[in-house]
């Protein structure tokens, strides 16, 4: 049939292959997701422990402002102040421990397991982090449009269409069938009144020629082809702009990744500088020297910095 059979199977194999990689994709997907609420769950557990460690800070202000009262060095509103950062760390850490249980249960959601299940989640605290990444970004963003799935799908679609083209091009020239049998008749009767059998042992066989030809069908054979032409052209089109998307996903993913890696090392230093000036600033207030201003003002940027620190290693 000048090709038509052979473009069906193809066009059905490119279908099943967009279908295959389809299925690939969807597994990465889960993956990335698994892996997403992984972080955001080490993120809602570090502002945990970072809560954990406000209050405590609130706590220890609270005492040396109590301490500074009974002896004349501090007022009855710097003691409420202190009283009230106290509480406010206590609803702080409460709201922080709601956030982890949201985060645990989005990854036992990703994961596709039951609420009720209690998982033991490793930490990453302590997890080296990359200078810098090694490849270069056309490095990576070749190898994503050699190995997505998604964009492999496109390529199969595209493909098919190229078949679905072949197989429409294929109907404007005639059919020729052949057919043939081969047998054999083998057997034996007997009438009634006469003795004995007759037998019968012969060879059967047959042969035929079919020849189709299309002579007029109103325009729908090439009302096909253009509509095939078309359907490729959107494929094309399709794959050009998931290459596209594919390609800015990588680029942005990589900038990101290098915005990360300096933050993280700004966030090391801004937390060691952080605490160095909160232990100066609480240690000058119980002498009596800070003001209950610069302790509040060191406890909010150490916080600040926990967070950075805790944020900025989940990012990565």
């Amino acid at each position: 049939d000048f090709g038509g059979k052979q473009a069906a199977i193809d066009a059905t194999s490119e279908v099943l292959a967009a279908a295959n990689f389809g299925f690939n994709a969807t597994h990465q997907k889960v993956v990335f997701d698994v892996t997403r609420a992984y972080y955001a769950l080490s993120t809602a557990q570090g502002r945990v422990e970072v809560a954990r460690a406000a209050q405590s800070q609130a706590s220890v202000l609270q005492d040396a402002a109590e301490s500074r009262r009974t002896r004349g060095l501090a007022t009855l509103p710097e003691v409420l102040q202190a009283r009230e950062r106290s509480a406010r760390g206590a609803y702080d850490l409460q709201a922080a421990i709601a956030g982890e249980i949201d985060a645990r249960m989005a990854l036992l959601e990703a994961m596709g397991v039951s609420p009720t299940i209690q998982l033991h989640i490793a930490s990453i605290t302590g997890r080296a982090v990359p200078a810098m990444v090694e490849e270069a970004a056309e490095t990576l963003v070749e190898r994503a449009l050699a190995q997505r799935p998604d964009l492999l799908a496109r390529v199969a679609v595209v493909r098919a269409q190229e078949a679905e083209i072949r197989r429409a091009q294929a109907e404007f020239y005639p059919k020729v069938f052949v057919a043939g049998d081969l047998g054999q008749n083998i057997g034996r009767v007997r009438t009634n009144d006469i003795p004995g059998w007759a037998t019968v042992n012969d060879v059967t066989y047959g042969a035929a020629i079919f020849i189709e030809i299309p002579l007029f069908d109103g325009g729908l054979r090439s009302n096909r082809v253009g509509v095939a032409r078309s359907q490729l052209k959107i494929a094309e089109d399709e794959l050009e702009l998931t290459r596209d998307k594919a390609a800015r996903q990588v680029v942005k993913a990589y900038e990101d990744l290098k915005v990360a890696l300096r933050q993280r090392e700004a966030a090391v230093a801004l937390l060691l500088a952080s605490e160095r000036s909160y232990d100066a600033a609480i240690d000058s207030y119980r002498r009596g020297v800070a003001s209950l201003i610069d302790v509040t003002s060191a406890e909010t940027a150490l916080t600040r910095a926990r967070t950075a620190d805790v944020d900025t290693m989940s990012s990565q």
